[in-house]
């Protein structure tokens, strides 16, 4: 037999008497056979404590979680007496629900920021190599424009000389002499 003390109206709205005879259709369809499985280990694994929580619909159509703590006694005839506290978890239901909503929230952000740091560290690393590569190439060229600068100054040097023996030979002051002026 089962017994609801007269406090179930304020947890459910119902009056005891009524929830003696319909309690089971109250429960959440989706709670409905767990609850009949524990109903059954409770009375047949001759437990001394057990717990649950079904989502109950109360009387303005709401569905309430409920935990229910038995404590289990059994009579030498086999007889179990069971008595059950219960009490409203609702607030602490949906507390946990928006915690874990929070949770994954949060882990879908970390995820999303470590991806975008990973990013971020390898554009980095790209920067770093194009300015390497560009340090490299701007020291070659700045080697390569004084290497063409002493090169310049002997072929001009050169590029006069072969000037001035065309001006001597032009003008026929063209010599021996003058060939080793030039060319000294």
């Amino acid at each position: 037999p089962v017994y609801f003390s007269p406090a179930i109206k304020r947890l459910m709205g119902f009056d005891p008497e009524y929830l003696l005879k319909n309690y089971i259709k109250y429960i959440h369809p989706d709670d409905l056979k767990t609850h009949l499985k524990l109903v059954e280990e409770n009375t047949t694994k001759k437990q001394k404590h057990s717990s649950h929580i079904d989502r109950y619909k109360i009387k303005n159509g709401k569905y309430v979680y409920i935990e229910t703590i038995f404590e289990n006694t059994y009579e030498d005839d086999g007889k179990i007496i069971s008595i059950g506290v219960s009490r409203d978890i609702t607030d602490s239901m949906e507390t946990r629900k928006k915690l874990e909503r929070s949770e994954l929230k949060l882990k879908r952000t970390n995820l999303t920021l470590n991806k975008r740091v990973e990013t971020e560290i390898k554009k980095g690393q790209e920067r770093n190599k194009i300015m390497l590569v560009q340090s490299r190439q701007a020291a070659l060229g700045e080697m390569i424009g004084n290497i063409a600068h002493q090169w310049r100054q002997p072929l001009n040097a050169l590029g006069l000389s072969f000037q001035e023996l065309q001006d001597a030979y032009e003008h026929n002051e063209f010599s021996k002499q003058k060939l080793d002026d030039i060319v000294s």
